[in-house]
């Protein structure tokens, strides 16, 4: 059985600027966790992440992590395990921790156990294909770009 906390809204502008924003990205995660049509493809289960969630995720992340957003970002939440590969110039291996980290990092802005940044599947061809929801993706671009 888990335990409920209700909080009234009015009174959530009483706590500090972190507490609203941990809350804010706690509710938008817990109700964002939605199939995002991709082209008319099939849905996919990643997560959506706003952009002040984006920011947030940016926040202490390393430069081979924002490389490889820069690349999410770049082909719009489609991207291949090699195509990351060749443009970090990292093995599939070495890509392993720093997607890891993404993984990681997505359950701790969202704080959701679950959470994940991309839908992997694995191709015909050995390949990985990856998947971000274009909620994140646009989310991303925005957040990236007030960084430059």
């Amino acid at each position: 059985m888990s335990a409920t906390i209700s909080i009234p809204f009015d009174e959530v502008r009483n706590f500090s600027a972190g507490f609203q924003a941990e809350l804010l990205a706690y509710v938008t995660c817990s109700f964002s966790r939605v199939d995002d049509p991709l082209d008319g493809e099939e849905s996919i289960n990643a997560i959506d992440l706003n952009v002040p969630q984006a920011r947030a995720y940016l926040n202490k992340c390393s430069d081979a992590t924002i490389e490889i957003l820069e690349e999410i970002v770049i082909r719009e939440g489609d991207l291949f395990m090699s195509d990351i590969s060749k443009v970090t110039g990292k093995s599939n291996m070495q890509l392993r921790g720093a997607l890891g980290g993404i993984t990681k990092r997505t359950r701790t802005i969202c704080g959701d156990p679950e959470a994940s940044l991309i839908e992997w599947t694995k191709t015909g061809s050995g390949d990985w294909h990856g998947r971000v929801s274009s909620t994140t993706v646009s989310s991303f671009r925005a957040a990236l770009a007030e960084r430059n």
